[in-house]
Protein backbone atom coordinates (compact mmCIF):
# COMPACT_ATOMS: atom_id res chain seq x y z
CA UNK A 1 0.00 0.00 0.00
CA UNK A 2 1.66 3.09 -0.91
CA UNK A 3 1.96 6.13 1.38
CA UNK A 4 -1.17 8.29 1.20
CA UNK A 5 -0.89 11.88 2.42
CA UNK A 6 -3.42 15.09 2.75
CA UNK A 7 -2.56 18.39 3.28
CA UNK A 8 -5.19 21.12 4.85
CA UNK A 9 -4.28 24.66 4.85
CA UNK A 10 -6.80 27.28 6.08
CA UNK A 11 -6.11 30.66 5.55
CA UNK A 12 -7.78 34.18 6.69
CA UNK A 13 -7.38 37.63 6.00
CA UNK A 14 -6.47 40.01 8.45
CA UNK A 15 -8.00 43.56 8.52
CA UNK A 16 -5.59 46.13 8.19
CA UNK A 17 -4.74 43.52 4.57
CA UNK A 18 -2.53 40.20 3.93
CA UNK A 19 -3.50 36.50 4.43
CA UNK A 20 -1.94 34.48 7.12
CA UNK A 21 -2.57 30.46 6.92
CA UNK A 22 -1.66 27.53 8.93
CA UNK A 23 -0.72 23.71 7.13
CA UNK A 24 -1.67 20.53 8.32
CA UNK A 25 0.36 17.55 6.89
CA UNK A 26 -1.95 14.53 7.55
CA UNK A 27 -0.38 10.98 6.75
CA UNK A 28 -3.02 8.25 6.47
CA UNK A 29 -5.51 9.54 8.21
CA UNK A 30 -3.34 10.86 11.21
CA UNK A 31 -2.14 14.37 11.79
CA UNK A 32 1.56 14.59 11.18
CA UNK A 33 2.40 17.88 11.71
CA UNK A 34 0.89 21.45 12.60
CA UNK A 35 2.65 24.01 11.00
CA UNK A 36 2.58 27.97 12.60
CA UNK A 37 0.76 30.54 11.26
CA UNK A 38 2.89 32.63 9.18
CA UNK A 39 1.52 35.51 5.83
CA UNK A 40 0.97 33.15 2.55
CA UNK A 41 -1.75 32.09 1.18
CA UNK A 42 -2.92 29.93 -1.22
CA UNK A 43 -0.27 28.08 -3.47
CA UNK A 44 2.51 28.56 -0.56
CA UNK A 45 0.45 26.48 1.52
CA UNK A 46 1.88 23.70 -0.87
CA UNK A 47 4.99 25.16 -0.63
CA UNK A 48 5.38 24.94 2.86
CA UNK A 49 4.49 21.41 3.08
CA UNK A 50 6.45 20.69 0.37
CA UNK A 51 9.82 22.02 2.23
CA UNK A 52 8.30 20.44 5.42
CA UNK A 53 8.50 16.91 3.78
CA UNK A 54 11.79 17.67 1.75
CA UNK A 55 13.35 18.32 4.80
CA UNK A 56 11.55 15.28 6.83
CA UNK A 57 11.95 12.57 4.72
CA UNK A 58 11.43 13.24 1.17
CA UNK A 59 14.73 13.83 -0.35
CA UNK A 60 13.48 13.84 -3.92
CA UNK A 61 12.21 17.55 -3.15
CA UNK A 62 15.04 19.19 -2.74
CA UNK A 63 16.91 17.87 -5.99
CA UNK A 64 18.07 21.32 -8.00
CA UNK A 65 19.25 21.31 -11.46
CA UNK A 66 22.81 23.02 -12.26
CA UNK A 67 21.09 26.26 -12.56
CA UNK A 68 19.85 26.19 -8.89
CA UNK A 69 15.67 25.47 -10.08
CA UNK A 70 14.19 22.36 -8.37
CA UNK A 71 14.00 19.21 -10.41
CA UNK A 72 9.86 18.64 -9.44
CA UNK A 73 7.84 21.42 -8.46
CA UNK A 74 6.29 20.80 -5.32
CA UNK A 75 2.12 20.19 -6.32
CA UNK A 76 3.20 17.58 -9.31
CA UNK A 77 5.46 15.57 -7.06
CA UNK A 78 3.05 15.91 -4.03
CA UNK A 79 0.41 14.84 -6.23
CA UNK A 80 1.58 12.35 -8.67
CA UNK A 81 4.36 10.35 -6.66
CA UNK A 82 2.93 10.79 -2.81
CA UNK A 83 -0.37 10.26 -3.79
CA UNK A 84 -1.51 13.67 -1.55
CA UNK A 85 -4.57 15.14 -1.92
CA UNK A 86 -5.21 19.50 -1.02
CA UNK A 87 -7.58 21.01 0.50
CA UNK A 88 -7.34 24.92 1.43
CA UNK A 89 -10.04 26.13 3.31
CA UNK A 90 -10.88 30.48 3.80
CA UNK A 91 -11.75 30.78 7.47
CA UNK A 92 -13.56 33.86 8.99
CA UNK A 93 -11.65 34.10 12.23
CA UNK A 94 -8.01 33.80 13.07
CA UNK A 95 -8.52 31.55 15.75
CA UNK A 96 -10.32 28.93 13.31
CA UNK A 97 -7.09 28.75 11.88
Amino acid sequence: MKKHYHIEGRQVARRRGGMYCTVRIFHNGGLLVTLPMIYGCGSYIVQRAGEWLAEHGHPALKERYENGFLKHHYFIYLRETLLCSVSIITVARERDL
